[in-house]
């Protein structure tokens, strides 16, 4: 616990969201909402929230256009020759570098290959595994099997009262695919912490840096104002769905931005 903090607080606070039995769910119709508990009244239900859970977002060109292509111009500080080695083909140190950081305990996918198994597997497996990553860099995409997953609901409170909106789905995603992900992610994350890509206000998950800083700012602000008798005025937007909700087009010419290369 003493190098997870976050597995602390979770086992501390006692708020871990553990795999919910959908065996009833709300139904609302015609402004009504009723309790349903037949089994295939139920999927059909779960299916559709689900469905437009993770349902393509729109993306409005015009809008686009007018308020936001500006701040989506290729930035001229970044040389895209930075980008050379990001999919040079993977070795061994690298993989067994990136085995070595993931946790035991994460749930495997369709195939039930936890990390446990890469991570005490032999020369020869390693090897196997290793040409299929580069293979997979090289060609762009993946094995029909690495697309399957498992979906898993888990509650987004304590209690989620047969209510699906207080649910959101997790995707157990076979753990040689997330290997891959991982290696790139690193490889990334060091181009773009090396180079300064993102200045300014971007507390996001790279090297050195947390969202320490602006708790600390935010902190120093409510302080002022209390010692001073000052009005603070703080605005908090909690997104729905933020992560699901951004769209893959907006995505891409954020990606294009900073020259990553398709």
């Amino acid at each position: 616990m003493t190098t997870d903090l976050k597995e602390m607080i979770i086992r501390i606070m006692d708020k871990r969201r553990g795999q919910i039995k959908i065996d009833s769910c709300q139904k609302t119709s015609e402004d009504r909402v009723r309790i349903i508990t037949n089994h295939e009244e139920i999927k059909d239900e779960v299916v559709e929230h689900y469905k437009n859970w993770t349902c393509t977002r729109k993306f409005d060109e015009e809008e686009f256009g007018k308020n936001w292509e500006p701040y989506y111009n290729k930035l001229e500080t970044v040389d895209e020759h930075i980008y050379d080695h990001l999919c040079d083909e993977v070795t061994l140190i690298e993989c067994d570098l990136t085995l070595k950081n993931v946790k035991y305990d994460k749930a495997a996918g369709a195939s039930g290959i936890p990390y446990d198994f890469w991570k005490k597997s032999g020369y020869y497996t390693k090897k196997a595994l290793i040409e299929i990553i580069n293979l997979v860099i090289k060609e762009g995409t993946w094995p029909k099997e690495w697309k399957d997953g498992i979906i898993y609901p888990i509650k987004k409170t304590m209690e989620w009262n047969r209510d699906l909106k207080l649910t959101r789905p997790i995707m157990l995603i076979e753990t040689a695919r997330k290997i891959v992900i991982k290696i790139l992610t690193n490889r990334l994350n060091d181009i773009i912490t090396k180079y300064n890509i993102l200045r300014g206000k971007n507390f996001v998950a790279l090297k050195y840096e947390s969202t320490f800083e602006p708790i600390k700012i935010l902190q120093a602000i409510i302080e002022n104002a209390n010692i001073n008798k000052k009005e603070a005025w703080i605005v908090l937007m909690d997104i729905s769905k933020a992560y699901d909700s951004v769209s893959s087009k907006s995505l891409k010419k954020g990606m294009e931005r900073i020259k990553l290369p398709e």
